[in-house]
């Protein structure tokens, strides 16, 4: 492995259009070999791994890692992840967006009320107890009622669980430059744990590109579709775009195809943008 630079990507071995696909197929690489409960595996290695990784989905818009991870610790045990789709449109993909996401998840039953007459009196009925460690307090069940906090009877609402379904809904900031089938990671956002575990899971959303009424999508490109009809008295033609309409003064005659730099879709986390295709 490389020297620690300034460039994330040469840390890790990636060339500047390396896409996320590929940077986290790398980073799983080689955070699994120097991990430090792995036979050979390196704390400060560990550790710049993780920082190179966060600087580059810090740039693309994405979700870094939870802090856990970044400091070379094994993370405590946390609720499922959920998975959903989220649908755009094309117009979300040039500009961003932020749109409001509904979807069921597990949370602790609000009826399991405390009885101070039955908890546990080391954790007080919580089932974990925090350990001092390397300046910072990390959980672990309760040594005296093993997790449990209460004998108390199972609570009728949730029947002893400790967790009850229910719709919530959560803002997320989608990036400009969004690929189909690319998965943002909202840390928190998930089910939350059986207790004594009390870490809740990730919100996982997997992208999906609408199909526009007028533009198709190759990649970055776009394709538009053109007839005579669309001419003026003066033989101009205005084209629509996701940036606006452009005049043209002299378009082409049928059959022919004519490119526009720059019109396309914006590239995740750069500033460059595929082009678009006008087909009379």
């Amino acid at each position: 492995m490389k020297e620690y630079t300034s460039d994330p990507y040469a840390f890790l071995g990636l060339s500047r259009d390396a896409g996320m696909e590929e940077v986290r197929r790398v980073f799983r690489r080689l955070a699994m070999l120097h991990h430090p409960d792995r036979p050979g595996g390196s704390s400060e290695k560990f550790r710049k791994v993780c920082e190179a990784y966060r600087r580059i989905t810090e740039r693309a818009g994405l979700m870094p890692l939870t802090g856990w991870e970044g400091q070379g610790f094994s993370p405590p045990p946390r609720g499922p992840d959920v998975f959903e789709y989220l649908e755009l449109d094309l117009e979300q993909v040039v500009w961003g967006a932020s749109v409001t996401v509904r979807y069921l998840r597990r949370s602790p039953c609000p009826e399991c009320l405390p009885r101070p007459e039955e908890d546990c009196p080391r954790c007080l009925g919580a089932g974990r107890i925090f350990r001092p460690s390397l300046g910072a307090l990390y959980p672990e069940p309760c040594p005296e009622c093993r997790g449990r906090g209460s004998p108390a009877k199972p609570c009728p609402a949730c029947g002893g669980n400790g967790l009850v379904e229910g719709l919530t809904e959560v803002r997320v900031r989608v990036p400009c430059g969004i690929e189909d089938g690319l998965v943002l990671r909202l840390p928190g956002q998930g089910h939350h744990p059986r207790p004594p575990d009390f870490l809740p899971g990730d919100l996982r959303l997997v992208m999906r590109i609408k199909p526009h009424p007028l533009f198709h999508a190759e990649g970055r490109n776009l394709h538009l579709r053109r007839f005579a009809g669309a001419y003026d008295a003066e033989g101009t033609d205005l084209v629509p775009t996701l940036y606006g309409a452009v005049r043209l003064k002299k378009p082409p005659g049928p059959g022919q195809t004519l490119r526009l730099a720059g019109h396309g879709l914006p590239e995740l986390g750069s500033s460059r943008r595929g082009d678009l295709f006008i087909h009379y």
